[in-house]
């Protein structure tokens, strides 16, 4: 590099909250078919988000989910509930 400078750009979504990717809503969820949608597990802030509770009813939400599918013989991921199932149980 024969003393030029290069400039880094980088993006924090914290900075610029209309680039930051936003939470999905229910309306969304429903629109799309479980194969097309982008992620098949809701964490904590997604949950709140999606039913308009706060963060640590999310939690325990999460956990009688995933307490549920594990006495059922399913893999579960800690912190993070299959979003199928999840709308399935509260019938959105």
């Amino acid at each position: 590099m024969d003393n030029e400078s290069v400039n880094i750009q980088t993006i924090n979504y914290a900075d610029s909250p209309e680039t930051a990717p936003a939470a999905p809503n229910a309306s969304d969820l429903q629109e799309q078919p479980l194969q097309e949608q982008k992620h098949y597990l809701l964490n904590a802030d997604e949950v709140a988000a999606l039913l308009k509770i706060k963060k640590c009813m999310a939690y325990k939400i999460i956990r009688d989910c995933n307490s549920e599918l594990q006495a059922a013989g399913k893999l579960v991921i800690r912190g993070k509930v299959l979003k199928k199932y999840l709308l399935k149980k509260i019938e959105v």
